[in-house]
């Protein structure tokens, strides 16, 4: 799956831990503020 790099500069304004997968590697970027997100109920 892939996606611009909008929505790349949209995760990271939002404070969201983004996870990239390139081949068989996988980077995770964590921005310095983590924001909590309620998911459910």
């Amino acid at each position: 799956m892939t996606f611009g790099e909008g929505l790349e500069k949209y995760a990271k304004r939002k404070g969201l831990i983004l996870f990239k997968v390139s081949g068989e590697v996988m980077t995770v970027e964590e921005p310095k503020k983590l924001r909590e997100i309620k998911i459910g109920k």
